[in-house]
């Protein structure tokens, strides 16, 4: 292939340099050499495209795997307070019943492990 002098000298500092000696390489080419660079750029598009595809696909699914964990976790730990939290007014609620029969504060605190300041506020 013969080749034309397009060493153009301000193509650092001009975008519309670089893109005009880009077109003069190309008008330089020959037939099978445009075929063989314009196949190439569509390769190279085409893996280009893939490759993003694909990383895309990853992201959306690593999220996905993400929220059902966080989901999972969410309700784990909201069974858990659910289940302190009613053990907690379970406790409460026998040791007023046992207050209201008339047992010993001590007693109350012995059996539902509260303490006398809690049960004295029933």
């Amino acid at each position: 292939m013969e080749t034309m002098q397009t060493d153009l000298k301000f193509k650092d500092k001009q975008p519309a340099f670089e893109k005009m000696q880009k077109l003069s390489e190309l008008s330089a080419m020959t037939k099978a050499e445009s075929d063989q660079y314009f196949w190439e750029q569509d390769y190279y598009r085409t893996i280009k495209n893939a490759d993003g595809y694909e990383r895309e696909l990853g992201e959306k699914q690593g999220r996905e795997e993400g929220l059902a964990e966080g989901l999972k976790e969410g309700r784990k730990q909201g069974h858990e307070q659910g289940l302190e939290e009613g053990l907690e007014l379970g406790k409460l609620s026998v040791a007023k019943n046992m207050k209201q029969e008339g047992l010993d504060a001590i007693l109350i605190s012995k059996v539902t492990g509260l303490s006398a300041d809690e049960i004295s506020k029933l």
